[in-house]
């Protein structure tokens, strides 16, 4: 869809947009994987998360996801079953529990790799490095900026 370029538009609309474009390209790569129990994206999410700080309690997993508790209990149900991830109790407190993501999960997300990097190709071309840059920065400080604004009750 072509925009008018003349009509201005505040960043929250670009920021969206782009955002929805970037969930539809890894979509679009997950359906590309031949696999008979294919992942959603949010699951895929929670992977990549584990894959990265491996360990983390449920409710910082949510913290990271940005997901209601609800939400985060149902990813890591759907992904315990799956024996994608796990869940172990925290030595010194019981009712806390860890999520460590197991081989199978890893693999799961190896096999995703490939299609990343195709889209991060795609979505970067014809972007110079220092553009790359100075838009994460500005992208990081107003994420900052959003975080000490609002907080999400998690």
């Amino acid at each position: 869809m072509n925009e008018n370029l003349n009509e201005e538009k505040p960043i929250g609309y670009y920021v969206s947009k782009t955002a929805q474009y970037l969930k539809f390209g890894a979509i679009n790569a997950i359906k590309q994987l031949d696999i008979n129990d294919p992942l959603t994206l949010d699951q895929y999410e929670v992977l990549w998360v584990l894959l990265q700080h491996d360990g983390l309690y449920q409710r910082q997993l949510g913290q990271v996801l940005l997901k209601d508790r609800p939400n985060t209990t149902r990813l890591v149900n759907i992904l315990c079953e799956k024996k994608l991830i796990e869940r172990r109790a925290d030595s010194e407190n019981k009712r806390k529990h860890m999520v460590f993501i197991t081989e199978e999960g890893k693999a799961r997300v190896n096999d995703l790799k490939p299609l990343k990097e195709g889209l991060g190709s795609k979505v970067l071309k014809g972007i110079s490095e220092e553009e790359l840059n100075i838009t994460l920065a500005t992208l990081k400080k107003i994420r900052v900026n959003l975080e000490d604004e609002f907080t999400m009750q998690i």
